[in-house]
C-alpha cells in the first residue's frame, strides 16, 4: 500500500467520524437528555429537519469507516491472520448492518412524532401499532450493530497487546468502547457538556481512534 494512499485512507476515516459525529447530535440531541431511556423520548425533541440532515449524512458517510479499519487490519497483519482478518470483516458486516439500522430511526422517530400529536384516537391507536413494529424491526440491527463493534474493539485490544503489531501496546487500551468512557461520565458529571455529546459518544470515539491510527501508521505506510 503506497504512503499516500495509506494517509488518505487515515485522513478519509478521519473526516467520516467528524461528519459521523455531526450526524448523531443533528439526529439524536435533545436538551432533555434521556437516551438511556429504552423509549427513547428524546426523538420527539428532534424537528424534521434535523432527522433528513442526520438520516442522510449517517447513511452516506458510514461506509467510509472501512477506510480506517482498513488501515486497522494491516496494522494488525503482523500478529498473525487470525488478529487480523476477522475484525476487518466484523467490523464491515457490522457496518452494513449498522447502515440499516441508522437508516431505520427517522421513521420511527417521525411516527413517534405523529402520534404525540394524533388528535384522532383511531389513528392514534394505528401510529401506535406502526411504532411497536418499527421498533421490533430496529432493535435486531441495533444488537446486532452494537454486537459487532464491542466485539471488533475487544479483538483488536488484544492483538494490539498479546501480538506484536505496527502499534504501540497502549494503544490497546484506547479502542472505540473504553473511549467513550469520558463521555460517558460527562454525561452524568457534567451535564451541560455530556448531554451534547452523549449522542455521538461512537464516533467521537471514532474521531479519536482514527486520528490515532492515522498518525501511529503515517510513517510506517510502507510496512502496511
Amino acid at each position: 500500500m503506497s504512503t499516500l494512499n495509506c494517509r488518505i485512507a487515515g485522513l478519509l476515516a478521519v473526516l467520516a467520524a467528524i461528519l459521523l459525529s455531526i450526524a448523531d447530535i443533528s439526529f439524536l440531541y435533545s436538551p432533555k437528555g434521556g437516551y438511556e431511556s429504552e423509549e427513547m423520548l428524546f426523538l420527539l425533541d428532534i424537528p424534521l429537519w434535523r432527522l433528513k440532515l442526520g438520516h442522510f449524512l449517517g447513511v452516506f458517510i458510514l461506509p467510509f469507516y472501512l477506510f480506517g479499519y482498513w488501515i486497522v487490519y494491516r496494522a494488525l497483519k503482523p500478529a498473525g491472520r487470525w488478529f487480523s482478518l476477522p475484525i476487518f470483516w466484523i467490523i464491515t458486516y457490522g457496518l452494513i448492518v449498522g447502515a440499516v439500522m441508522h437508516g431505520s430511526i427517522a421513521m420511527y422517530a417521525i411516527l413517534m412524532q405523529e402520534h404525540e400529536a394524533a388528535a384522532n384516537v383511531e389513528i392514534g391507536k394505528v401510529l401506535s401499532q406502526l411504532m411497536k413494529i418499527s421498533l421490533d424491526l430496529f432493535e435486531p440491527f441495533q444488537a446486532t450493530t452494537f454486537l459487532s463493534f464491542g466485539l471488533t474493539a475487544i479483538w483488536y485490544s488484544v492483538a494490539v497487546f498479546f501480538k506484536q503489531t505496527l502499534l504501540p501496546r497502549w494503544m490497546a487500551f484506547l479502542n472505540t468502547i473504553l473511549l467513550q468512557a469520558p463521555i460517558v461520565a460527562a454525561y452524568f458529571l457534567i451535564p451541560s457538556i455530556g448531554n451534547i455529546l452523549m449522542p455521538a459518544a461512537m464516533n467521537i470515539a471514532h474521531v479519536v481512534f482514527f486520528v490515532l491510527i492515522t498518525i501511529h501508521t503515517w510513517n510506517k505506510s510502507a510496512r502496511l
